[in-house]
């Protein structure tokens, strides 16, 4: 069944729609119901903190009060002083107080300080209290706390008091009629409050409690509470017992004795305001839907006529016309796209050109290349005395080394060399060093330095010190056996000695000899040249820093350690220079692994075919 592009406009706008509001509506409400959990979270534990300060300051201030008035007390006969006892006459806060024996198993005061008005009730209440906060004292706690009614009017701070010369302690027990801090519980509207002792017993609590109206289920989940707060500081969510609204319960400890000070809330109250921003939200998807769908017939028209224009251009440009130009001039998405297809036809006839100059520039790269070829010599030459095998492959269509040899009578020249960084400029210098190395056609008896200075020179004037070689020349002649060579800040190659003795690394002679300019670095250089005597067998390995620089796959070059290994390894075997050259390209695409070269790769081995007498034993 075909189904017009007009209603499938229709259907996607609408369900694009809604799909994107219900989604936002999901992720507005969670993130504002747990935004308004984490505010309620953060008030109440807010709270619980600010209340156990309060706490804690006033008990602190009690604290110091009553041991102000233990100043004197005879320890050995527990007989508080008669100053104190006449000063705590003026004492507002601080309504009796008691001193009790911590050393003694009877539980009768050894000095006090009584109220006048004391009922018999409210007596046998403090003795009944003081009996436990001595046993919290003997426990050892330093300070303990018991309230006289629920109401926090009333309550006995018990502190723990030591000689420090004979060890004594004595327990002081003192009543306080009236505490601050009881207003922040005992009239709490927010969240129901209570302070509780380290048995999870509630001391004080709210006159009228918000939520709180049972209090053994109030003490169950905080005995929860406590549990999953692992007995500290902190906040939890704690499952009713009675399938009521769940409750979030703050604790926060006193730091005094074992206090703690408990705030609760019924977490529906708290994240009621969810229930009506959802009611909010459910009302304006609707209106936002019924809006979608009157705006989707209203404008689908208009839209698909512009995206029929378009796709007759687009079928136009299918047949090869890219000279097609879009006519539709709206300012929305699809105009916007209208001018990207005219831009793009553009492009694609830009691109055609470039392609063809592309094309062009790589035919005449081709063409540089092949010509380039023709600067290197056979890569295979033997004569009597004289055997040379090169390999050489560039980084890219041009390269940047070079390497060549001539012999002319019984002298051999060998020249190797690596101009900076690849491509064309490298390849016209290395064409220009081709050309100097012509001399030596012309000038058989032409010394290795004077052609080291001509050499320097053509490529200078051709560079102008732009771009510069490392180089390395060098000549055997057959009648001495002496190599001679100049080494213009080249990787100095390789003498083998040929030995019947395993080679070692120590063995190997590098032919650095003095280290001079490199080529093209300054027009009127000079260079010295370095002797040394070849026997029959000896070999010397040339090459470029594209050898030791070689990158294989996982990004570690070959590096020269492993480069003298192969050497090395192939030389101690008695291998012939073919046999060589394969071990060295063996271990050389061992290590590159198909890898593309990031240098050109050049090298080339002499050996001197002589036959001597004897060799080294």
């Amino acid at each position: 069944m075909n189904i017009s592009l007009r209603f499938k406009l229709m259907i996607l706008l609408i369900s694009t729609t809604s799909v994107m509001l219900l989604a936002y509506g999901f992720l507005a409400l969670t993130d504002f119901s747990n935004d308004k959990v984490a505010y309620v979270y953060d008030t109440l534990l807010s709270h619980s903190v600010s209340v156990s300060r309060q706490v804690r300051s006033e008990l602190d201030f009690m604290a110091n009060r009553v041991k102000f008035y233990m100043k004197g007390f005879n320890f050995t006969s527990g007989q508080l002083h008669p100053y104190s006892k006449y000063n705590f006459g003026t004492e507002h806060k601080l309504k009796g107080l008691w001193v009790f024996s911590l050393m003694r198993s009877n539980d009768l005061a050894l000095d006090s300080i009584i109220p006048e008005k004391l009922d018999a009730e409210r007596k046998k209440n403090i003795e009944t209290l003081s009996a436990g906060l001595i046993s919290d004292l003997k426990d050892g706690d330093e300070i303990s706390l018991r309230t006289l009614d629920s109401s926090g009017n009333g309550w006995l701070l018990g502190l723990k008091v030591e000689d420090k010369n004979s060890g004594i302690q004595v327990a002081l027990i003192s009543l306080v009629e009236q505490s601050y801090f009881a207003d922040g519980i005992v009239s709490s509207s927010m969240q129901d409050t209570f302070l509780i002792d380290g048995k999870g017993k509630i001391l004080i609590g709210p006159s009228i409690p918000n939520f709180a109206t049972d209090l053994a289920e109030i003490g169950q989940a905080i005995d929860k509470a406590k549990e999953s707060t692992g007995n500290k500081s902190g906040i939890t969510e704690v499952k009713s017992g009675n399938e009521s609204s769940d409750w979030l319960i703050s604790i926060s400890n006193v730091g005094v004795g074992s206090l703690s000070v408990v705030s609760l809330v019924s977490k529906d109250v708290a994240t009621g305001a969810i229930q009506v921003l959802l009611v909010k939200s459910l009302f304006f998807l609707l209106v936002i839907l019924s809006v979608t769908v009157v705006v989707s017939v209203l404008t689908s028209r208009k839209l698909t006529s512009a995206l029929k224009s378009l796709l007759e251009s687009t079928r136009r440009v299918a047949t090869g016309d890219f000279l097609v130009e879009s006519k539709v001039k709206s300012r929305d998405e699809v105009g916007e796209l209208a001018r990207g297809f005219n831009l793009m036809t553009v492009e694609i006839r830009r691109l055609m050109s470039e392609t063809a100059e592309k094309a062009r520039m790589e035919g005449e790269l081709l063409t540089a290349r092949t010509v380039q070829a023709t600067l290197f010599p056979e890569l295979s030459f033997n004569s009597e005395k004289v055997s040379i095998r090169g390999y050489y492959q560039p980084a890219s269509e041009c390269g940047g080394d070079w390497f060549f040899y001539n012999k002319k009578g019984s002298r051999t020249y060998m020249l190797i060399g690596d101009a900076t960084g690849h491509g064309v400029p490298a390849a016209l210098v290395t064409a220009a060093a081709k050309s100097a190395s012509r001399v030596i056609d012309e000038f058989e008896e032409l010394g290795i330095t004077r052609l080291a200075e001509i050499l320097n020179r053509a490529i200078y004037e051709t560079s102008k010190a732009r771009v510069m070689m490392t180089f390395f020349l060098g000549c055997f002649d057959e009648e001495t056996n002496e190599f001679t060579y100049v080494n213009a800040s080249h990787d100095p190659p390789f003498l083998l000695k040929q030995s019947q003795k395993e080679l070692k690394k120590k063995d190997i002679i590098p032919l650095l000899g003095k280290t001079n300019r490199r080529f093209g670095e300054k027009m009127d250089s000079i260079y010295e040249a370095n002797v040394v005597q070849l026997r029959a067998g000896d070999k010397i390995v040339f090459y470029t820093d594209g050898v030791t620089e070689l990158v294989g796959d996982d990004k570690k070059m070959w590096g020269e350690r492993r480069f003298i290994k192969t050497l090395l390894e192939s030389h101690n075997s008695r291998h012939s220079i073919d046999e060589s050259m394969a071990d060295l390209m063996s271990a050389i695409e061992d290590h590159r692994k198909g890898e593309p070269l990031d240098d050109d790769l050049t090298y080339f081995i002499f050996e001197n075919n002589e036959k001597a007498p004897t060799l080294d034993v």
